[in-house]
């Protein structure tokens, strides 16, 4: 930074301080200067870069169709339309961990079910919804973060451990219902009316 205050030019003002070692003393317009003006070029290609929604989708199609990532760009509208929330036929919504308010899980029901095969279903939470053009056609994903590989306890009862690193996207109609996740004992069980285990 000491070498790149020289090369400032005399229309930016003064150059700034050093943010590593006089941070905790910058004023509001230092901190304004900063993060509107210098932090740009400072932090260029410094930063982990973050895939946006559509860059997330054409690597799903891709992976998905098996063609190249330059062909399915001209095949998706690159005006992708994000959602919070989706309304499901029986008039419930399913909500998205993307809108969840002050941390309070209770309000917001965004973990889900589905099937994958007769005998194969995944768990998982729904992060936001997707609704996008490709080739033409009007579409709906959610983008999931799936849970770890469940295992069943003495009671029958469906839990996890730890958190997944799989992501991905499904079609809105792959949702089959809405469960709960609650954490216990450094366990994630998965509350689930359609597999509920009755005690005697």
């Amino acid at each position: 930074m000491h070498e790149c205050r020289k090369q400032i030019p005399l229309e930016f003002g003064y150059p700034p301080r050093n943010i590593y070692k006089h941070h905790n003393g910058y004023k509001a317009v230092e901190w304004s200067d900063w993060i509107t003006i210098y932090s740009i070029p400072f932090l260029l290609n410094k930063l982990p870069a973050k895939r946006t929604e559509l860059q997330k989708l054409i690597h799903f199609y891709s992976a998905i169709l098996e063609i190249s990532k330059e062909e399915i760009v001209s095949s998706i509208d690159n005006k992708c339309m994000k959602y919070g929330r989706m309304r499901i036929k029986d008039g419930h919504y399913v909500s998205s961990s993307w809108i969840k308010r002050d941390n309070k899980i209770s309000r917001n029901n965004y973990c889900i079910a589905v099937i994958i095969s007769k005998d194969k279903e995944l768990f998982g939470e729904i992060i936001f919804y997707l609704v996008h053009k490709h080739l033409g056609e009007n579409k709906m994903f959610a983008y999931i973060h799936w849970s770890n590989k469940i295992v069943n306890d003495q009671l029958g009862i469906k839990y996890f451990q730890g958190k997944s690193s799989k992501y991905g996207f499904i079609d809105i109609s792959d949702i089959d219902r809405c469960v709960d996740f609650i954490e216990l004992n450094n366990k994630t069980y998965i509350l689930d009316k359609e597999s509920q285990v009755i005690c005697n």
